[in-house]
Formats: structure tokens, sequence, C-alpha cells
């Protein structure tokens, strides 16, 4: 009997627990279940090798055939600069030209070194001249422009002075004192003619030749196929177009009494072209005037006569005027020299 109730009381719990809704765990979401531990083995490090220490290997020894040597400089490899300064130690200086700028404040030197043999590459002797720009107040002294020459040689060469201007803030000078450039140009050539700002020591290429300057400080020039009027003061203050943009340069030149200038274009090289044409030009307006338009022969010469009459020369030897107030080419000789 009893054990049939111990039997019945197993079932009934059985059947009650078999009621319950199933609970269900509760997760705590900030905690991290541990890792489990891996059962993988873990490779144990070898035994590091033990080095044997060396000597470091020392450079081969160099034979002397192998030992560099300083290359001792050749005199090709004389720069400008080495060449004026062996010329400089190689002689005294000898004074050229010395001026006052108008207001007194200024000086320009021209001074050369006379030839030498400086450079033992070439037989030929060297020369250097300096154009020297002195403030006289205290003495400094500066070298605006140089010239390295080569003695003996071809071409134009030489510091030239001209002409202050009247503000004495200019110096005009050309680099063509002696010679003439090599081969024989086709049109006028400019002396490379320049000027120095003595205020700061610049220095400016000046279209022209600088040989004439009229009253009021305007001198003539030409760029490409332009006439340029330079003011000696201020700088360039117009350009009159070439009346042939195809044609040379070959003559130009300011009146006696400054207010106008003529020039000659060729259509070829001196002596032989075969066209040309004589141009006035008044430097009032600039407006200009063809005189002459000559076919075979040509003009390549000329020269003002007076204020009213050019005198001309053509390529076959002939002479003749031109009369501005009657507007006439009159021959002046009857037949060729």
């Amino acid at each position: 009997m009893k054990l049939k109730f111990l039997l019945s009381l197993s079932v009934l719990s059985w059947l009650f627990v078999g009621c319950q809704a199933p609970i269900a765990p509760i997760s705590n979401p900030t905690e991290t279940p541990m890792a489990q531990a891996s059962t993988e083995s873990v490779p144990t490090a070898l035994p590091q090798a033990e080095l044997t220490p060396t000597e470091p290997a020392l450079p081969p020894t160099p034979t002397p055939e192998s030992v560099p040597t300083q290359a001792e400089p050749t005199p090709a490899e004389l720069s400008q600069e080495d060449l004026a300064a062996l010329v400089m130690a190689a002689n005294e200086p000898r004074n050229l030209h010395t001026s006052i700028s108008p207001d007194g404040t200024w000086q320009v030197d021209i001074v050369r070194y006379d030839c030498a043999q400086v450079d033992p590459s070439q037989e030929v002797e060297i020369a250097y001249e300096q154009l020297l720009i002195t403030h006289i107040s205290d003495g400094t002294q500066t070298v605006a422009t140089d010239q390295l020459q080569y003695c003996g040689g071809l071409g134009a060469f030489g510091l030239n002075n001209f002409y202050w201007s009247s503000n004495s803030k200019y110096f005009y000078f050309n680099t063509a004192r002696e010679g003439a450039p090599d081969g024989a140009p086709c049109s006028l050539w400019d002396y490379d003619f320049s000027r120095v700002d003595v205020t700061t020591g610049a220095v400016e290429q000046v279209p022209g030749n600088g040989i004439q300057v009229n009253a009021d400080e305007i001198t003539l020039g030409w760029d490409e196929q332009e006439i340029v009027i330079w003011d000696l003061n201020a700088g360039e203050i117009g350009r009159v177009p070439f009346a042939n943009a195809n044609f040379q340069l070959h003559s130009l030149q300011m009146s006696p009494a400054g207010d106008q200038f003529f020039y000659i274009l060729g259509n070829d090289c001196w002596g032989i072209q075969t066209e040309s044409l004589v141009v006035l030009v008044s430097l009032a307006d600039l407006t200009q005037t063809i005189l002459v338009e000559a076919a075979t022969p040509g003009y390549n010469s000329a020269q003002w006569e007076s204020d009213t009459s050019i005198y001309l020369v053509s390529t076959d030897g002939y002479a003749w005027y031109y009369d501005l107030t009657t507007n006439e080419l009159i021959q002046a000789t009857p037949s060729a020299p």
C-alpha cells in the first residue's frame, strides 16, 4: 500500500512539472562568455643559434693607379672673369676718358688695361676695359660695364664716351670705339649705342648710333623697320614706320636746325641697290614725305647742305641736290666721275 502511494505521488509530480511553461534563461548582454582554451598546440620557438662575430671587411688598399687626383684647371676653363683678373694683374690701368655730370654729382671714367699674354692656350694677347661710375661726395665706385678684347682680332671694340643727359641721370656711350663689325652690313649699324642710369647702374641699349643730337636733346635711331625718336633725358618719344618695310636703312640725318630729318632706304646692299627712297620727316608731327623714288640708279649716301638743300650721291657716282623750297632734284655733276 505504501508502495502504491509513492508511485502515485511520483506520477502526479511528473504530471505537474510537465504542465509548466518553459522558463527562458536570463542572459546578461554585457557579459562575455569566457573563451575556451584552445586545444591546439602552440609551437615553441626554436633556440636561437649563436652567431660567431666576424671582423668587418676592410676596403681594398688602392693602388697608385687607382688613387684619384684633383684635376688641374685647363686654360680652356678660364672664365671671362678669370681672364679679366689676369689682365688687371699684368698691367696698370690707363685712363681713356673722364667726365663730370652737369650737376657735379657723378664722375665717369673709362679705363683700359692694355694687351697682355695671360691665356697659355691662345697665342693672342688680351686687353680689358671698364666704364666706372663714382659718386663724388662719398667716393663709392661701381663698374657699369666692361669689355674683354682679343688684341689683333677683327671686329669693332672699345668703350667710347658720348655725352651726359642734362638732368645728370644718364651717361651715353657705345662699345665700338675702333674697328668695324665683321663683314659688311647691308644697312646702318648702331655701334651698340647704350646708356647707363648712374643712379642705379642699369645699362640699356638705345636705338640708333647717337651721332646727331639737336638743341632739345633729341636724337634719332632705328629699330627693325621703324625710325625711333629719342629724348636723352627721358627715352623713346615716338616712332615712324619705314616708307617701305621691305627696304633697308642706308642713311639717317637730322637737319642743321634740328626740326626735321631725312632717311634713305634701299632694296639691296651698299652700292648695288637698284631701287631707293629719299624720305623727309618733320619732328613736329612726324609726318613723312617721299622726296625721291628712284629705280636704277639708286641713292646710297646723302648729307645736308643747308636746312633747305640735301646733297645726294647715286650708285653710279653722280651727285645731285634736292631743293626743299622748289622740290626739284638738280644734277650737280654733268658726268660720272
